[in-house]
């Protein structure tokens, strides 16, 4: 112990009591390097984190879109009108007819819900009608957002052969170049029947 103490005392006498200016850059230097490392990880991190949570809500959304639209067209009795971007359903409800229509307008890139309250189940004009953007940011371009098929799978033309709805959507998530999302479902009309 005392050979110890006896180095150390030499050490001190010597002068060499602190670091030299080239220790100080360089410890300066590894510290840089090694923070700018943790900092580029943290924040390609967050990016990531940022990039997860803007498709998972936007997925959430969609699912949310989506679930709306194909319950109405579930219980319809009977699907009024069709093309491939739009659907007009109605139902009945305490002695209330109800037609929702789902339409896409591509300029806009949303999908549109207008509900008719008619008075009676043989009003011709409605008493009311709400519109409301049901999904923003869909981008389906030239994909149609609506399929119809009868019972046997076979694509439907007229209105009363339309037994099952498929819907597809696609949404692109905002900010940092995200891809795509996609999201399709199909529904079967539950008061169909043939005629």
């Amino acid at each position: 112990m005392s050979t110890i103490l006896r180095l150390v005392r030499r050490v001190r006498r010597s002068g060499d009591q602190g670091f030299t200016l080239i220790e100080l850059l360089v410890v300066c230097l590894l510290l840089g390097v090694v923070g700018s490392i943790v900092a580029s990880g943290l924040i390609s991190g967050m990016r990531a984190d940022r990039k997860t949570r803007a498709r998972i809500d936007v997925t959430a959304d969609m699912a949310k879109g989506v679930d709306r639209m194909t319950k109405q067209i579930r219980v319809a009795s009977p699907v009024v009108a069709f093309t491939a971007s739009s659907i007009s359903v109605e139902t009945y409800r305490n002695n209330l007819r109800y037609r929702y229509t789902y339409a896409y307008d591509a300029t806009a890139k949303t999908v549109t819900e207008t509900v008719a309250t008619y008075a009676s189940t043989s009003a011709v004009t409605p008493s009311t009608t709400t519109s409301q953007v049901l999904l923003s940011n869909i981008t389906n371009g030239s994909t149609a957002m609506f399929r119809y098929y009868d019972r046997d799978g076979v694509v439907a033309t007229a209105v009363k052969d339309v037994a099952r709805v498929e819907v597809s959507l696609v949404e692109t998530p905002t900010g940092d170049q995200q891809a795509p999302i996609g999201y399709s479902t199909s529904v079967f009309l539950r008061n169909y029947q043939e005629q």
